[in-house]
């Protein structure tokens, strides 16, 4: 009996945590959905909306469309007390790239993929044709500060 109950509660775990993970994954792919439908939007300092959008805005919006609140700015996303830093080696869909420039961070993106070390962003910048577009990390990393991951 003993045995039956520790055994019950062992499949409930495994059952909750996979149910979780799910969730995750599912908020993950929905974040990511969010920010690539704004694709080509026009780069905008300040901007949160489809008319316009800096590179925090876009952030945002694509995690507050998917039911997360988050900080608006990069520094105070970075600053956010929530999740936890990672490596750019251990970087993966849905975590967040802080950019430094002049000792402070100024810049965001969003990792939407991690194939063969080839990581790829998507992120609203004034560089080469400027707005919202998806770029290789690789493109920009001389800029790159650190990775952060706000889902486990």
């Amino acid at each position: 009996m003993k045995y039956k109950i520790l055994l019950f509660f062992f499949f409930i775990n495994i059952s909750v945590t996979f149910s979780q993970e799910l969730y995750q994954r599912s908020k993950i792919n929905q974040v990511v959905k969010n920010a690539k439908q704004y694709l080509g939007t026009p780069y905008k300092f300040g901007g949160s909306s489809k008319y316009g959008l800096d590179c925090s805005g876009l952030v945002q919006i694509a995690f507050k469309n998917a039911g997360i609140d988050i900080p608006r700015s990069s520094r105070a996303q970075a600053s956010y007390s929530k999740g936890e830093f990672v490596k750019k080696s251990d970087l993966r869909k849905g975590d967040l790239v802080f950019f430094k420039m002049r000792n402070r961070i100024s810049h965001v993106a969003l990792v939407i993929s991690n194939t063969d070390n080839i990581i790829k962003i998507i992120h609203s910048s004034t560089k080469r044709g400027g707005g919202v577009k998806i770029q290789k990390l690789a493109d920009i990393e001389h800029f790159y500060h650190k990775g952060k991951r706000l889902f486990y």
